[in-house]
């Protein structure tokens, strides 16, 4: 019985599709079009997709989905060239992303391509 319980949990945790990781965000601005300006320069310099999100009154424009913030290090200066202020933020990300955005060589992604993430409690 307990066997079944742990392997129900496991399967139920493995399965949530947001964890805590890092991402670059470049800037913040109060109004949607001077976000939209800063994402167009920033989509220019990288190519990764490019997100813009409303949180605590400001437009927040931010790119990458990583699980530490050593992994968003080469992110940050290559975003630095064009949004010198940019900065690293510890945020909720996308599982499925994750994997896609970050280098498997310097993360202990194994083989499929699974990079280890923790989970964000419920």
């Amino acid at each position: 019985m307990k066997a079944l319980l742990l392997s129900s949990l496991l399967l139920v945790t493995s399965t949530r599709p947001y964890v805590q990781g890092y991402r670059v965000q470049a800037g913040t601005d109060a109004s949607p079009l001077g976000a939209w300006r800063q994402a167009e320069v920033l989509r220019g310099a990288v190519d990764l997709p490019v997100e813009i999100q409303w949180e605590d009154g400001v437009y927040k424009v931010r790119v990458g989905s990583f699980v530490s913030r050593t992994d968003a290090s080469p992110l940050l200066a290559r975003v630095r060239e064009v949004h010198p202020d940019a900065w690293v933020v510890s945020t909720v990300v996308r599982r499925d992303r994750v994997a896609s955005d970050v280098d498997a060589d310097s993360t202990g992604a194994d083989s499929s391509g699974a990079v280890p993430v923790e989970e964000v409690a419920p």
